[in-house]
């Protein structure tokens, strides 16, 4: 008989033969992608598992201690509760008004930012998933969520948890919508952060990597003197994957916190499986309790049957918003440049051509960066050659595109994956007014800073910055032209960015400038991320984009 025990916070699973072992082996994947597999074929997995455990490994038919048998029973009812309370949000979405009507800031609410309030008024809901698309006020709807169940005697204090760049806005926010609330910010690693958490009154707001940091402290401060606290994950595809040092911190931090919102415009950027890790955040695993990861289907099935969150479009709830233009233009490239670009890629293709499938797999993370490589000579070769002093063809377009828009009266963005290209941009178009939000600029009162002098400050008129870095949360209005100098392979970095122009406040129609090197494989990436949108669109109802195999790799290379 399979073996079933509770083993701290996980459970082991331990088979007493050989074909138990297989057995097992076979069903944990689908049961639980956490599950940890031991060389004795024995396997540790969520708590959360257990239930869809149950159906595999029968407790009549098995050894189960009595404590997995009750949390396995739990899980199944937790399951059936939470079709329940799916139910009740739904009903409470049909009359939001009457259930808000007497929160003071009502008022200045849209009726989609009334409808979280609404949702989060439910008895017995412990999380939500805020999907909204990035630009409809999010961080306001999470805001007065929290003053709303406050001021209702249902939770005491907020924990905000944000990328680096965002720290700051949400502070500001604060201040403005909730003006008996001092938020206090954690975000580097200054002396006195322990009184610094320890004094936060009513709002605390973090950095993903300081919470690494101080989870201990900010464990204590969440459940201190039998407080009740709101847990707010902002922009949580940072935490899409549950093995990372971030989601294992605020997987941890998570029982100390009475409620959950995690909130998200993409929620699954590359693939379906994105979000579960998310929602597990938010409902302490009861969403996808049982769903193979692997699933499209499945993971769909249980956000329509079983998930408690919200998301709607700016088309739907901005609908005065302007329209949002795509102008791809095809870049030639200059002709040491390009000369260097055929030599890298005909060498690659040379290599890949020479070797069979099997030796291709076992080098696909070498070929893939040499392929990164050819990208960024579509960028500016000086990367990788420091003798390089021909003015790369992007670089000529955008002085070109500059000139223009700026004679205008535009400001504009300048979108770079790569740290050598920022530097040159930055450098090159110093005498525009030029700020910068990228890697490089670590201090959160310092990227605050080059946002709003970027919107306010009429000498400021170029903002350079790298998506992974800036292109979440923050509202870069003041411009209505992005340039996309090159780009990350990341869909949530791309699509993020997109709004930093296009989202509440913007009153022109947009222009997004994307620069594709001519005879170059941009072409394809562009497609890459095009794709990855689409699917991205349908709520995870497509299957994850696959692989790339030998042959398309190379005819990638090829053109």
């Amino acid at each position: 008989m399979v073996s079933i025990r509770v083993s701290n916070d996980r459970a082991d699973v331990v088979p007493a033969t050989a074909q138990e072992a297989m057995e097992i082996a076979a069903a944990m994947p689908a049961i639980d992608p956490m599950a940890i597999f031991m060389r004795s074929g024995a396997a540790r997995c969520r708590l959360s598992a257990l239930t869809a455990l149950a159906t595999v490994f029968p407790p009549d038919m098995h050894s189960w201690d009595s404590e997995s048998v009750r949390l396995a029973q739990t899980g199944a009812h937790r399951s059936a509760a939470q079709r329940e309370l799916r139910s009740k949000v739904a009903a409470a979405l049909d009359a939001p008004t009457r259930l808000v009507k007497d929160y003071p800031q009502a008022h200045r609410l849209d009726a989609h930012q009334l409808d979280v309030l609404a949702a989060l008024s439910v008895e017995g809901l412990e999380g939500l998933g805020l999907f909204d698309e990035q630009g409809t006020g999010k961080t306001i709807s999470c805001l007065c969520g929290f003053d709303f169940l406050r001021q209702r005697g249902r939770i005491d204090q907020l924990l905000v948890i944000a990328p680096k760049s965002m720290v700051e806005t949400w502070a500001e926010a604060a201040r403005q919508w909730l003006p008996n609330v001092q938020p206090k910010v954690v975000a580097g690693a200054s002396g006195g952060i322990s009184n610094a958490i320890a004094s936060a009154e009513q709002m605390l707001v973090v950095t993903y990597e300081a919470t690494v940091r101080l989870l201990s402290l900010l464990q204590a401060w969440a459940s201190r003197s039998g407080r009740r606290t709101l847990l707010v994950v902002d922009e949580s595809f940072f935490v899409k994957n549950p093995r990372s040092e971030r989601s294992r911190a605020i997987a941890d931090l998570r029982p100390n916190c009475e409620m959950a919102i995690v909130a998200c415009g993409t929620p699954a950027p590359n693939a379906p499986g994105d979000i579960i890790n998310q929602m597990e955040i938010a409902d302490r695993g009861t969403t996808f309790q049982g769903v193979a990861p692997e699933s499209a289907a499945s993971i769909e099935a249980a956000l329509r049957e079983r998930a408690v969150y919200l998301r709607r479009l700016k088309s739907e709830v901005l609908p005065d918003l302007p329209g949002k233009t795509f102008i791809e233009v095809t870049v030639p490239m200059a002709l040491r440049q390009a000369a260097m670009y055929r030599m890298l890629r005909d060498e690659l293709v040379l290599q890949v051509r020479s070797i069979d499938d099997r030796l291709f797999e076992q080098r696909y993370t070498s070929f893939l960066a040499r392929r990164t490589a050819l990208l960024q000579v579509c960028s500016h070769p000086g990367a990788l050659d420091p003798s390089y002093e021909e003015l790369p063809g992007k670089l000529v377009a955008i002085d070109s595109l500059l000139e223009r828009l700026l004679a205008e009266g535009e400001k504009a963005i300048i979108w770079s994956f790569y740290t050598y290209t920022l530097n040159t941009l930055a450098e090159r178009y110093a005498r525009y007014g030029v700020v910068r939000v990228d890697g490089t600029v670590t201090d959160t009162k310092e990227r605050a800073r080059a946002v709003q002098r970027f919107q306010s400050d009429e000498a400021v008129r170029v903002f350079v910055g790298n998506p992974a870095a800036a292109g979440a949360g923050l509202t870069l209005t003041a411009a209505r032209h992005a340039i996309y100098e090159s780009l990350s392979n990341q869909a949530a970095h791309y699509l993020q960015s997109l709004d930093r122009i296009h989202r509440r406040g913007q009153q022109r129609e947009v222009e997004y400038h994307i620069l594709l090197a001519d005879n170059s494989i941009e072409r394809v990436e562009y497609d890459r991320l095009l794709l990855k949108e689409r699917r991205a669109s349908q709520l995870l109802g497509d299957p994850p984009v696959p692989r790339l195999t030998r042959e398309a790799f190379l005819a990638e290379l090829e053109g």
